[in-house]
């Protein structure tokens, strides 16, 4: 398999999800991988798989994954990339999870200004988890539509 670039093989990932397969972190995914084209894209701050019990089952089913730290990373790359996302990706609906911790407030930041900044009109929504991995907030910027279903 080629993980840098995106493209899964055809091989079955013998349990261990597809995602071991792709790079996913937001840094260095390239906008034009195969896997985020007409996605439901999930894009998650890297601490929350850590606090959300079920994660995997909750949050990634059906779903192509970019995940970064807005803390660590480059908040201006992070809008850069998400843009050139929307522009060539087109992801069919976009749902971003963040902790409640003020630092994590950039991933979702980057992610609205993108989506406004392209026009997009999939439907985004914006979850909050605690420490403790409850939701404490789900927010839809106006002119989103209606939130995606959580399953």
């Amino acid at each position: 398999f080629q993980a840098e670039d995106g493209i899964r093989d055809l091989v079955r990932s013998r349990g261990l999800g597809d995602v071991y397969k792709r790079q996913v972190q937001l840094m260095l995914v390239p906008p034009q991988a195969p896997f985020l084209a007409g996605c439901d894209l999930l894009v998650c701050a890297d601490c929350v798989p850590f606090a959300v019990a079920g994660f995997h089952s909750k949050y990634l089913k059906g779903r192509a994954v970019v995940v970064g730290c807005p803390k660590l990373d480059d908040l201006a790359h992070y809008l850069e990339k998400l843009t050139e996302i929307f522009r060539v990706a087109a992801p069919r609906s976009v749902t971003v999870v963040k902790m409640e911790v003020p630092c994590c407030h950039g991933i979702a930041q980057a992610t609205v200004q993108a989506w406004r900044a392209t026009g997009a009109t999939c439907p985004l929504t914006v979850q909050t988890v605690a420490i403790d991995g409850a939701v404490v907030s789900m927010q839809t910027p106006p002119g989103s539509g209606r939130p995606v279903a959580e399953g």
